[in-house]
């Protein structure tokens, strides 16, 4: 079942495999894109009979609702850090939404790719009522996430999906060619942390704009598996 409806304010869109499966809160700044491709690469990867959820919710602004804090790129980019705001979001709003409209197994994940990514970890880390995270050709190179995160362990059982594409390095922007130092860093941390009961560091061919959805349904198909023997 698939449907779409705005929830104060912000555009979603929810689509139903089957029930009493997880849910995956999809952060995107794409609402016309919907969750067709996803899907269909959900499917290709994951039997029919295997129930999971994808909740999918469209930022107003991407730069805004998904950096953890202000930062300063230079060259007029910069993001205003509204990332506590769009968290709590999720926690009064979607969150609560799903427990009362769908029929669930308890486990809600947090999936992002890019800047959406790094709010995917980043909301692991500062909210309880997730049980993992999709961490895909994130943002981790962000100002200060590093060391941010170093400082940081969970004091409930996680997984967490870590994906990257090989040339993703490969960029002319000097900040944004250190994101495999930065994911490697942040796999050696989350390895160190005994609540991390699933970790994996998958990747993949291409560069960041390469199969970004396809990479996201291998994630979803890594969770869920993760999932069933939890």
């Amino acid at each position: 079942m698939k449907q779409r409806f705005d929830l104060e304010g912000t555009a979603c869109e929810v689509l139903e495999n089957g029930t009493g499966g997880p849910v995956f809160f999809f952060l995107t700044g794409h609402e016309e894109k919907g969750t067709a491709e996803l899907e269909a690469f959900i499917r290709e990867m994951v039997p029919d009979t295997t129930p999971w959820t994808v909740f999918m919710i469209c930022t107003a602004s991407w730069d805004r609702d998904l950096s953890p804090w202000k930062a300063d790129l230079g060259n007029g980019r910069g993001f205003s850090g509204g990332g506590r705001r769009f968290l709590t979001f999720l926690e009064e709003k979607a969150v609560p939404w799903a427990r009362e409209h769908l029929t669930h197994n308890g486990h809600f994940y947090l999936a992002g790719y890019s800047l959406a990514g790094l709010f995917a970890l980043w909301g692991l880390y500062e909210s309880r009522l997730f049980s993992g995270s999709l961490v895909c050709s994130a943002s981790l190179w962000f100002p200060g996430f590093l060391d941010w995160c170093r400082e940081k362990s969970f004091d409930r059982d996680v997984l967490v999906y870590l994906s990257l594409g090989g040339k993703e390095p490969n960029t002319k922007d000097p900040l944004m060619a250190t994101v495999l130092d930065c994911y490697k860093a942040v796999e050696k941390h989350l390895k160190q942390d005994p609540h991390v009961r699933q970790l994996v560091f998958e990747m993949n061919p291409g560069g960041h704009f390469a199969n970004g959805n396809k990479r996201l349904a291998k994630g979803v198909r890594w969770m869920i598996e993760k999932n069933k023997v939890s």
